[in-house]
């Protein structure tokens, strides 16, 4: 089976989904991408798709995965990046945040956690904020 790597399968559907979840629920902006620990990314995972019906070893498969990818990269085939993005699609259209990230993430629109760029982004957002509350 080929692997995987993290690639846009479209380059709109997360924006129009976070759009349409904003505007659903009456809010006129996107909801904000944060990164979470990995952890909880995992846990969240978990979660969404044991409520979605796959069994439980299945789900912490995915789970598993989609930490790996989240915070290290990692290639794993096509067929199970394109499941875990199919559990993905249901929070993600209901505006969850960690949903809109994850498939960010693996269809590498936004850095992993671990890495030199998401750890420049995070090190000028807190600067930022520092600079809001020092005024």
């Amino acid at each position: 089976s080929p692997l995987h790597a993290p690639r846009p399968l479209s380059r709109s559907a997360p924006r129009i989904a976070a759009v349409a979840a904003a505007d659903a629920a009456g809010q006129k902006k996107r909801p904000s991408l944060r990164y979470i620990t990995e952890a909880e990314m995992e846990e969240r995972v978990l979660a969404a798709a044991i409520e979605q019906g796959v069994p439980a070893g299945e789900a912490q498969m995915y789970a598993s995965c989609s930490r790996n990818i989240y915070s290290i990269g990692c290639v794993y085939p096509t067929v199970t990046v394109e499941r875990l993005e199919q559990l993905l699609i249901g929070p993600a259209k209901a505006g969850e945040g960690w949903a809109l990230l994850m498939l960010q993430c693996s269809r590498g629109k936004l850095p992993r956690l671990r890495s030199e760029g998401t750890a420049l982004a995070r090190m000028k957002a807190a600067r930022a904020a520092a600079a809001r509350r020092s005024k």
